[in-house]
């Protein structure tokens, strides 16, 4: 516990800094064992993937090191600056940018490519940092908010266009920011019931939803109008969940809706009778935005999503529907790969499924299987504590700053690194869709591992200057 929270100190931060240095070592140790043919040596050679890493981390360490020479004055100064010149790159490489895996997301210069969509989140979390510092800004004000919530919505939608639909997700971790501002709650309440939704709606389809949601909702008017005890509410609603049991069985989930139905009606009707507005108020308009939205979903994703988009979701909700030697080949070699490691793992070097190429993009996005197969369990167990603390850390000591652009800046770094590790994680596992984004420190890539450790730069120094 004494190394996610400690005592307030203005000196370096030893302790982030030293995670920070174990993750891109050990991010450089799987990236070498999985890239290094036998004819490979421990010497870097730009040739292999490892030696262009090595390139990549003496980079990322000089730009560490010189964000830390840089006040926070500037930072919090020019911060609009930065903004501006991201989302002139991101306008640029929609028109003059290289397409590489069916995305515009690159500028390509001989054989060094950029990717400013990760200078993006830099850009961004310096410039929402600073909005949301100023002494003007309240999340009470509609207009304040909203322009604070168009600041990373501007570049997301770009990166959108590329199309890049990962690195466009991780800004909707700028929330997490907002939350810690005082964003009403029930606007989370609602996204997290929409994603509930649309999981639902997918799997086993909107006639199913709808049917659940008003027989939530009968129970819900039932309970609130007081007609018998606690058992009344017990019996009423195993009837209810009966008759949806027995319809699917029988195959008339039609025959279920409209009983639901028929009772949320009766229900709302004697509502209406005892002028019981406000409960009317709240219910029915809930079970009609979630019908709407369950609908809604179903016809989207059946009739506008490419094809591949829908195989991802398929791949995520229902991977009986998906290609086990196309679209679901990724997940299924991820799972064996890292549960072949067992408890102790393979050994480094020794993965067979790594060695012989078995998992796709196993140096950049599935780069912890790597880490599952040669390390095994507690391989896995010890990575994933590493990331624990660090974020821990960048939340604690953010939350306990003094100053609330350090502080907006700490949740808005710390959201973004939570976000890549648990999605990363996460679809490595077949947990999350397969949205492609890397591993913070660990992936290999340039772009994503000099921008990162530049944010984890700025966020050391802020912690220096917050007194």
């Amino acid at each position: 516990m004494t190394l996610i929270v400690s005592k307030r100190s203005k000196s370096f931060d030893w302790i982030t800094t030293s995670i920070y240095l174990a993750l891109i070592f050990i991010g450089w140790l799987m990236i070498f064992s999985a890239s290094a043919s036998q004819d490979s040596s421990w010497v870097p050679s730009l040739r292999e993937l490892h030696g262009k890493q090595l390139l990549w981390i003496i980079i990322s360490l000089v730009g560490l090191a010189s964000t830390l020479l840089i006040p926070f004055v500037f930072w919090r100064n020019f911060s609009f600056v930065i903004y501006f010149i991201a989302i002139i790159l991101l306008v640029a490489v929609l028109i003059f940018g290289k397409e590489i895996k069916g995305a515009q997301s690159w500028f390509s210069v001989g054989s060094f490519t950029f990717q400013p969509a990760e200078f993006a989140k830099l850009a961004t979390a310096l410039a929402v940092a600073s909005f949301t510092a100023s002494t003007n800004f309240k999340v009470s004000d509609r207009r304040a908010l909203l322009t604070g919530i168009a600041l990373f919505l501007l570049p997301a939608a770009l990166i959108l266009l590329q199309p890049d639909a990962g690195s466009t997700l991780v800004f909707f971790s700028f929330f997490i920011l907002f939350y810690r501002l005082g964003l009403w709650h029930g606007f989370f309440i609602l996204l997290f019931s929409a994603i509930g939704l649309f999981i639902l709606s997918t799997i086993y389809g909107p006639l199913l939803v709808v049917t659940l949601l008003l027989l939530l909702g009968s129970s819900f008017l039932f309970y609130q109008l007081q007609f018998s005890s606690i058992l009344y509410l017990v019996i009423f609603t195993v009837a209810l969940i009966s008759s949806v049991i027995i319809s699917d069985f029988y195959g008339k989930a039609w025959w279920a809706l409209a009983v639901n139905l028929g009772v949320f009606l009766t229900l709302a009707l004697y509502v209406f009778l005892q002028k019981k507005f406000k409960l009317a108020g709240i219910i029915i308009p809930l079970i009609m935005g979630g019908t709407i939205f369950s609908y809604s979903t179903d016809f989207l994703v059946n009739n506008f999503l490419e094809s591949h988009q829908q195989e991802r979701i398929n791949v995520w909700l229902q991977p009986g529907k998906a290609d086990p030697r196309g679209s679901l080949y990724n997940v299924i070699q991820s799972k064996v790969a890292i549960g072949s490691g067992g408890l102790m793992g393979k050994g480094f070097g020794q993965g067979s499924m790594t060695k012989l190429n078995y998992v796709p993009e196993q140096s950049t996005d599935f780069i912890f299987c790597t880490v599952g197969e040669e390390q095994g369990f507690l391989g896995i167990f010890t990575l994933l504590i590493l990331y624990a603390i660090f974020i821990g850390r960048i939340f604690i000591q953010s939350d306990q700053s003094r100053k609330p652009f350090i502080r907006n800046y700490g949740f808005v770094l710390g959201g973004i690194l939570f976000f890549h590790y648990f999605i990363n994680v996460g679809m490595t596992m077949g947990l999350v869709p397969i949205i492609g984004i890397p591993l913070p420190f660990l992936s290999y890539g340039g772009s994503s591992l000099i921008f990162f450790s530049l944010m984890v730069g700025i966020y050391l120094r802020l912690q220096m200057d917050d007194r």
